[in-house]
């Protein structure tokens, strides 16, 4: 029953990408993102992006994470190009790469099942949409209501995002 569950999620997902794809213009493009475990949360994740190129129909992204708690809530966001995925800085807006807005940088919560395994699916569109090539790394973080300032997050995974040649 749950492969039957991932397997018809799956198909949804590519039958809206291939809806959006024959509505898109040209300037269309795929990406993906391994994200990796930080400070060992044990948490993994791989994201797949279709960017439209236009932002009615949007940045399309779906993803599966494993080693997620089913007791804790979890969301993603999208860090603008200069970002790294690594290291002290990792998934952190920069300085050197252009502006994006709080919209533009969620993604959105993950559905986390009583395994530990979690899913994403987005269409980012209009003032929420950004191109990927704006972008260049998201974030799993934990949201910990119990800390100051209220909804403070902590970064769990990191992953670059490699955009497909076209």
């Amino acid at each position: 029953m749950k492969k039957a569950l991932v397997l018809a999620g799956v198909v949804f997902i590519m039958l809206v990408a291939v809806s959006l794809l024959a509505q898109a213009p040209t300037r269309q493009a795929t990406a993906s993102a391994q994200q990796h475990p930080i400070n060992n949360s044990g948490i993994q994740a791989e994201i797949l992006f279709l960017d439209t190129g236009s932002d009615v129909n949007g940045l399309v992204l779906s993803g599966r994470a494993t080693g997620l708690d089913p007791t804790q809530t979890y969301f993603s966001l999208l860090y603008n190009t200069g970002s790294v995925a690594g290291g002290p800085s990792a998934c952190t807006p920069s300085s050197s790469g252009p502006a994006i807005t709080e919209a533009q940088m969620f993604t959105a919560f993950w559905t986390v099942a009583p395994d530990g395994a979690g899913t994403l699916f987005r269409q980012k569109t209009g003032t929420a949409y950004v191109p990927l090539s704006a972008v260049a790394t998201i974030s799993i973080r934990k949201v910990t209501p119990e800390m100051n300032p209220p909804f403070f997050n902590i970064l769990q995974a990191c992953g670059e995002i490699n955009v497909n040649p076209n």
